[in-house]
């Protein structure tokens, strides 16, 4: 077994047989102790307990404060040796990060690390609208521990989402997962029918995207949206919140549809358990109005008439996406000067469900990105608007 091995400004780390010989710990310092004794003389082994001293000896801390389950961390490495370094507890809330040997951040706590657990059902403009979303949320607020499905159905709308695959059973084309400890989106394809789903999957927010705004009256509308969002409510054991994604409009009739997800969202705020309206297809609407109107295999940002093509097009719904869930965190941050680019490179590691790539990846320049965060930020604050407009006209 090893002995306690320490190293300037790095944590401690200990057997779990060796507490009592344990020094009194200083206060604020940290101790990673490995229940298994597997600790050897270097300070190499799987450490899964975690104290912070408060400048008692280790038996009077023990007998107020017991040892914290942590996610745990195997470490390979000499004391000496280790540079970086992150504690979390079981729910994924930081306790304390190293890099370069020194403490950056400790005790983080529900205020400044938050969990995303966020379910998207919709169809392939959903996939658009939320592939790059993982890449904002590691580089911009990488606080954040999130878990991301996407459920996908082609050219589904509510109705049949309900009809075939919540009452009927039947599997999903693809269930699409994406964590922040992820690299890639994990894509599986016919394999999950929604009873796996609620049985398997964790989230908080259910986020409901319809296949065509011209469909259906309003009326039809809610009770498509309504019948999917009490199949959730009576057949998931957690409480949710419902969203709706405005998804991007086809490009042959842009005006009109804009205008006709404006009041059906506005209809919607005001009739259904919609709490939020996630715009991501306004922001397409801006930038048909910009330079940006021009790229895409068929113009318009889209290979086909109605996808975003791969890169740039599809970044662009997410900038929108992602700075609905900072808000829905409380978290005071932007896309604005956002440095996340979708390359050839970072396309393929991204592995995106249900790709829409047309002749290649529109990569974009700095400018056009720019371009594109004004034209979220723009959306963003239509959807802002409409939920304020729908509380004041509710009154």
């Amino acid at each position: 077994m090893g002995q306690i091995v320490s190293s300037a400004a790095k944590p401690k780390r200990c057997n779990a047989n060796q507490l009592s010989q344990l020094p009194t710990p200083a206060a604020g310092e940290h101790i990673l102790v490995s229940s298994d004794n597997s600790m050897n003389a270097a300070g190499q082994g799987n450490f899964d307990c975690y104290i912070e001293g408060d400048g008692q000896n280790t038996a009077s801390y023990l007998a107020e404060h017991s040892l914290m389950d942590i996610d745990s961390v195997n470490i390979g490495e000499p004391a000496e040796q280790t540079a970086d370094l992150e504690i979390s507890d079981k729910d994924g809330y930081i306790l304390a990060r190293f890099i370069n040997g020194g403490i950056i951040t400790k005790n983080f706590n529900s205020e400044n690390v938050h969990n995303l657990k966020i379910m998207f059902f919709g169809n392939s403009l959903t996939q658009d609208a939320v592939e790059c979303l993982p890449l904002l949320l590691k580089e911009i607020a990488p606080e954040i521990k999130f878990t991301i499905y996407v459920w996908y159905n082609a050219g589904a709308s509510l109705k049949k989402q309900y009809d075939d695959y919540l009452i009927g059973g039947a599997n999903c084309d693809i269930f699409s997962i994406y964590t922040s400890d992820s690299a890639t989106w994990s894509n599986l394809a016919n394999s999950k029918n929604i009873s796996w789903v609620v049985e398997n999957c964790d989230f908080d927010v259910l986020c409901l995207q319809e296949y065509s705004y011209f469909t259906w009256t309003d009326a039809e509308l809610k009770t498509n949206f309504d019948n999917v969002a009490n199949w959730f409510f009576n057949n998931y054991d957690k409480s949710i919140k419902v969203v709706n994604l405005i998804d991007a409009p086809n490009r042959s009739m842009v005006e009109t549809m804009f205008s006709r997800a404006k009041s059906y969202t506005e209809y919607f705020l005001k009739s259904t358990c919609d709490e939020s309206v996630i715009p991501a297809g306004v922001a397409i609407y801006y930038a048909l109005q910009t330079s940006l109107s021009s790229l895409g295999d068929n113009g318009g940002l889209t290979p086909d008439g109605t996808h975003a093509q791969e890169g740039l097009p599809c970044l662009l719904q997410a900038y929108v996406v992602a700075m609905w869930i900072f808000q829905h965190l409380g978290i005071a941050k932007s896309i604005f000067g956002s440095t996340t680019r979708i390359t050839n490179s970072v396309y393929t590691q991204l592995n995106p469900p249900g790709p829409n790539l047309g002749s290649g990846v529109v990569t974009g320049t700095d400018a056009q990105h720019l371009i594109a965060q004004e034209c979220a930020i723009k959306a963003s604050k239509i959807g802002k608007t409409l939920e304020f407009e729908s509380l004041i006209n509710n009154a």
